[in-house]
This record gives C-alpha cells, sequence and structure tokens, in this order.
C-alpha cells in the first residue's frame, strides 16, 4: 500500500458505506483526511476506528450538509486556512438518496413523486461539482491533485430509475470533461490510488474491480472482489446460474463492447430492507 504521509485528503460522505471505507484506507496509510456526514456521532465512530487500527494519519470529521452551498464553502475554507492552501485529494462519494430509491423501487419514473431528480441527483451530483470546484481552486494553485467521482455501472446499465442512471453517467461525463481542463494544470479526475501514471488514467471511467486486479488488491477475507465485466457476473444476471460455476473467472467482456452491448442491460432490484446502493 502507498505511504500517504503529508497528504491532505477529503472524503465526502464518509461516515458509512463506501466513503467510510476509503477513508479508513488513507487514514490508515498516513494521510491527513477530512470526512463529511451529517451526523458527527458517526464521523466521531470513524475517527475512534482509525485509531483503533492504529493508524499513521489524521482523520478530522466535519459536520457538513453537502445540500447546501454554504456548508459546502465553509468546508473548503476550513481545509484551506488549516493546511496552508493545500488538498491533494477530493472524494465526492457523498449521496442522499439511497432510502428514496429503495421505497419508490416498484414505481415506474412517472409514478415517483416528482421531486425525485432532485433526492437523487442534488447531493448525489450537482454537490460533486460543487466540490470539484473548490478543490480545482486549491490544487491548481498548488499544480497538483486528484479528483474522484464515485460512480456506478449505474451510468452505463438501467438502475432503478432513469435518474438514477442520468446522474451516474453525468458523474461520468463530468470527470472526462473536467480533466480536460485540468489536465494542464498537473491536476487529474478519477482514480483510486496515487500513481506516478496518474495523468495517463484522468478522465477515464475506472472500475473498481479491475483495479482490484491490477494492484492486488482484496477484501478483508482475502477474497478479490467479482468483475462486473466478468462473464460470471452477466450470466448470473441474466438468470443462468448453472453455468456460472463453469466459467473462469478471468474471462472478462471488453471494456468497449461492454459499453456498446449492454445498455439495455437491467442490474438486480434491491429489496426494500437494503441500504448498501451506491
Amino acid at each position: 500500500m502507498p505511504n500517504l504521509g503529508g497528504k491532505i485528503c477529503l472524503v465526502t460522505g464518509a461516515s458509512r458505506g463506501i466513503g467510510r471505507g476509503i477513508a479508513l484506507q488513507l487514514i490508515t496509510n498516513g494521510a491527513t483526511c477530512y470526512i463529511t456526514g451529517r451526523d458527527i456521532a458517526k464521523l466521531e465512530a470513524v475517527k475512534a476506528e482509525a485509531k483503533h487500527r492504529g493508524a499513521e494519519g489524521k482523520c478530522i470529521p466535519v459536520q457538513c450538509d453537502h445540500s447546501k452551498d454554504e456548508e459546502i464553502k465553509k468546508l473548503f475554507e476550513q481545509i484551506s486556512n488549516e493546511q496552508n492552501g493545500t488538498l491533494d485529494l477530493l472524494v465526492n462519494n457523498a449521496y442522499a438518496a439511497v432510502n428514496y430509491i429503495i421505497n419508490n423501487s416498484d414505481d415506474t419514473f412517472w409514478d415517483q413523486p416528482e421531486n425525485g431528480w432532485d433526492e437523487i441527483n442534488n447531493v448525489g451530483l450537482r454537490n460533486h461539482f460543487m466540490c470539484a470546484i473548490h478543490a480545482s481552486r486549491l490544487m491548481v494553485q498548488k499544480r497538483r491533485g486528484l479528483i474522484i467521482n464515485i460512480s456506478s455501472v449505474g451510468g452505463i446499465l438501467y438502475f432503478q430509475t432513469p435518474a438514477y442512471g442520468v446522474g451516474k453517467a453525468a458523474k461520468d461525463r463530468m470527470a472526462k470533461d473536467c480533466a480536460m481542463e485540468l489536465e494542464k494544470y498537473n491536476v487529474a479526475y478519477i482514480s483510486l490510488w496515487p500513481d506516478k501514471d496518474i495523468m495517463n488514467r484522468s478522465g477515464q471511467i475506472l472500475l473498481t474491480t479491475d483495479l482490484s486486479s491490477e494492484f492486488n488488491f482484496k477484501d478483508i477475507d482475502g477474497s478479490y472482489p467479482v468483475s462486473m465485466r466478468s462473464f460470471k457476473t452477466m450470466f448470473a444476471g441474466t438468470g443462468k446460474l448453472s453455468l456460472v460455476p463453469y466459467i473462469p473467472g478471468w474471462l472478462k467482456i471488453p471494456f468497449w463492447i461492454y459499453r456498446i452491448l449492454l445498455p439495455m442491460t437491467k442490474l438486480p432490484t434491491p429489496r426494500k430492507n437494503e441500504s448498501k446502493y451506491q
């Protein structure tokens, strides 16, 4: 794992799930990491867990409602004031629509509440752009930095409601277009870990499962996550479970074919008591 000593990071929506896991890894490997969420008690619990793990870095919880522009602005002002204008990494992960999506999973988009777009894409999309604006102002001055949008395969495949897919696809496009303007300032947009070739990856849509294979990252139980591009996943999603055990795990669909052939494929529908979708 990389030594992140001296790196200043921000992970939004870090009180649980993906954001919490990313923050803990950054802190464990030496970074000073600001974490945000609406519940300060949950953020303090993340800080306590990092300490319990013997983390080498520093965790700084900041209560922030990412639906409010003024609170976002104050967050970045705090980082700038406390870190001499330095921010090396922004992980855009804040998301506020998990319960909304689950509670409306049985309804078509025209039968869902008319505020559904804002419920899904205010914090989940607009806030990402606002955070990217503030982060870029700091990073461009230092001529270095990395911004990550936590997206999902929902940007390619149908999942639950069109507003979700549009939001995820927009985050992917945001990274691509912002990367073009940031490139000349040595600021990259999209990746998971600092890398000597990071600018070569800037603007790309990167699947975490592909990166886990490339960098030999494993889950806490020692296993590798199942690739969203694998034929195993594809056949499992179509219900042909009898074929899955006979398909090699390394057999994957090329990414360019994946984007062309699967736009109308549906992702599995979550049950209403599930809340881990991002």
